[in-house]
């Protein structure tokens, strides 16, 4: 299957070698959850329905991860969320559209009967997460075993940038 226009194949080191990832979720609990178990893709969608995510938003979803560049996030200190960052080898569909343009131009593509046909058909041409090309909005992990988890908790930006700057990592992007 070809892959849309203005995109490309290419593994995570190559392309977002350090990128952090922030997800938002509903409890504490949630966050701590994911650390202990992973990510279950069994309760996709919970966060787009209690967050109130718009119908037409969620209708091009696949079941997925979603996430934010640390870079680029609307999380706020105090909420819950998890932290992690692709591993080196996950094969990441990188883009420049908008989000929502990605997801319906991989729509139309595709023709997917519902959002796990969706997923299954992201797999089979070998993507495991998509990802703009500048890092500057919604991260999708199509596949939840290319994740890394490296913590969690109540958010603090503060401690969160330190910890950023401490380490070296670029934070202009």
């Amino acid at each position: 299957m070809k892959l849309p226009e203005n995109t490309k194949l290419v593994k995570a080191n190559e392309a977002f070698d350090g990128l952090v990832c922030l997800h938002k979720t509903h409890e504490l609990k949630q966050a701590k959850s994911i650390l202990n178990t992973g990510f279950n893709l069994k309760k996709f969608g919970h966060t787009a329905k209690l967050f109130g995510a718009p119908e037409f938003l969620v209708k091009y979803d696949p079941i997925a991860v979603f996430a934010s560049p640390s870079t680029c996030h609307s999380i706020l200190s105090g909420d819950p969320y998890v932290e992690f960052k692709l591993k080196q080898d996950a094969r990441v569909l990188v883009h420049s559209l908008d989000a929502g343009g990605i997801k319906r131009e991989l729509h139309e593509l595709l023709s997917p009967k519902n959002q796990s046909d969706f997923s299954i058909k992201l797999k089979a041409m070998g993507i495991d997460a998509i990802c703009h090309s500048e890092s500057q909005n919604e991260v999708i992990v199509i596949n939840p075993d290319v994740i890394e988890l490296i913590q969690g908790g109540l958010y603090n930006e503060t401690t969160l940038e330190a910890r950023y700057k401490a380490s070296g990592a670029d934070l202009s992007r």
